[in-house]
């Protein structure tokens, strides 16, 4: 789902979110996350064994996810996000 402005992404992700409130979603929990510098302002973070949890822990969804951030004059953004399958291969 491609979002062309941030505008745009706010909306799909209060979309994104509303769903997961829905089914009951209380917390996130994230297994690892490994972020690698690839200069002064940009860096990638990849999360795997992203857990969409419900109050009782019980699993609403787990996904990886990749992320390209960038540094500008406020800090640390995300430039573009990625949800993958859980233990995605490209093989």
């Amino acid at each position: 789902m491609p979002a062309a402005d941030k505008a745009a992404m706010i909306t799909l992700l209060k979309t994104i979110f509303a769903g997961l409130e829905a089914d009951g979603f209380s917390h996130t929990e994230i297994d690892r996350i490994e972020v690698c510098p690839r200069g002064d302002t940009l860096a990638t973070a990849d999360a795997t064994g992203v857990r969409r949890l419900r109050k009782d822990g019980s699993e609403i969804e787990v996904i990886d996810a990749h992320y390209v951030l960038r540094r500008g004059p406020d800090g640390w953004q995300f430039a573009t996000a990625v949800s993958l399958p859980h233990n995605w291969s490209v093989a």
